[in-house]
């Protein structure tokens, strides 16, 4: 029922949500034939499948057809291959797709355990360290969280599938946004031409901004992969984990979120990070476990479900109910966030920000052979969804600017 304007405009909704389907699995399909190649241990695992229903093994290897068979693998849990993970996708997808989401529902729960904090990372790259360093300090107690998070992803990232955050490392991309990699060197010029034309962007003086931004990133990525180098796994067929290191500092860049002190000044969030900008939606909340509803909040929580990350669908400060198929956003707008800020540290600029840009003030000082050392980073209410106003990631730019004043 319905008029022939609604007719037509369902329709053309219907064939739009067929399109992006269409482009979505062509993307899935081209991330993994680079995935393959980065990872050949991915590719192996994914030529490995079980037998046809037919029965027939000839085609098998000695070492397939020697391991036993899971006649019922857990779904979720085996999540360490892209079989695996299409599984899980797939079941959670069945189990949901008949129940409709109500408006006030949270879409997203993130809980502490499932992030990685200083904490988290902490533990691993401490337990890499020689028998004779046990309970002394390390110059790893000293870094910045987001270099203990880079270092850690890099070490995550050289296990390969045998890493037990594979699956998020999988969702990562190959070629990091954020305008220090390296890799963007030759296209940054171009971008910041095409900004300045086409979004009216004023960017005078960024190319020399750039330009000493990336080379702190590298200064950074050469100390911590000498002092650090010797203890993280490297992936298969590369010589040094200088290359992990640059693309963990990239994702933690672009994709690491500030949280409270206590918890993890600064952490990344599997799944809440792949949510993309829009000024008009909500900001991420982080759960302090004290909420109650008769307080005023819209939730209850409990002091077990304190440092948890919840995502609702609002826009303009009101709930919005997504039709199936519709994107959930998240404001990521930072106060004090310039608009060479976004570019570095995102790869983008949204267009609410593409005006004027301020330098930031100095930051963090050094106090680890070229490396930098903590800085209390007191947490602001409303300030995007990093939810601070300083996200700590911001130090590469910071400490050059330092070091140009004390000259």
């Amino acid at each position: 029922p319905g008029t022939v304007e609604e007719k037509q405009t369902a329709e053309r909704e219907a064939r739009e949500i067929m399109d992006e389907s269409k482009r979505q699995e062509l993307a899935e399909q081209e991330l993994m034939e680079e995935m393959k190649k980065e990872f050949p241990e991915m590719a192996s695992s994914i030529g490995a499948a079980a037998p046809s229903s037919s029965g027939d093994r000839s085609s098998l290897t000695p070492q397939q057809t020697t391991r036993p068979l899971q006649t019922s693998p857990d779904p979720i849990r085996n999540t360490t291959t892209y079989e695996g993970i299409q599984a899980a996708v797939q079941l959670q997808s069945s189990s949901s797709s008949n129940r409709p989401y109500t408006q006030s529902e949270v879409l997203l729960r993130i809980p502490l355990e499932a992030q990685i904090t200083r904490k988290t990372a902490l533990e691993t790259l401490l337990s890499l360290l020689p028998p004779e360093q046990n309970g002394r300090s390390t110059h790893l107690e000293e870094l910045d969280d987001a270099f203990v998070l880079a270092l850690y992803l890099a070490h995550e990232r050289g296990l390969g599938i045998n890493s037990r955050v594979w699956p998020y490392i999988a969702t990562l991309p190959l070629r990091p946004t954020c305008a220090l990699h390296w890799g963007w060197r030759q296209s940054v010029v171009d971008i910041v031409t095409a900004m300045s034309v086409e979004m009216g962007t004023d960017v005078q003086g960024w190319p020399n901004e750039i330009s000493k931004a990336a080379e702190m990133a590298e200064r950074i990525a050469v100390t911590l992969t000498r002092a650090s180098g010797d203890t993280l796994a490297k992936r298969q067929g590369v010589d040094d984990v200088a290359e992990n290191i640059r693309w963990s500092l990239c994702q933690v860049a672009s994709r690491a979120v500030a949280g409270r002190e206590g918890l993890g000044s600064l952490r990344l969030v599997p799944v809440m990070d792949m949510i993309n900008h829009d000024q008009a939606a909500s900001k991420f909340e982080e759960l302090t476990g004290e909420e109650k509803i008769e307080d005023g909040s819209f939730i209850d929580s409990t002091e077990n479900e304190a440092g948890t990350f919840i995502v609702r669908s609002r826009r303009h400060g009101d709930r919005k109910p997504l039709r199936r198929g519709q994107e959930l956003m998240a404001n990521y707008n930072v106060e004090n966030y310039s608009p060479l800020d976004w570019f570095l540290n995102m790869g983008y600029i949204p267009p609410e920000r593409g005006g004027k840009w301020t330098m930031l003030e100095a930051g963090l000082p050094r106090n680890f052979r070229g490396g930098f050392s903590r800085k209390s980073n007191t947490m602001a209410k409303d300030s995007g969804a990093f939810g601070s106003g300083k996200p700590e990631i911001q130090v590469i730019r910071q400490h050059t600017q330092q070091q140009q004043c004390s000259r």
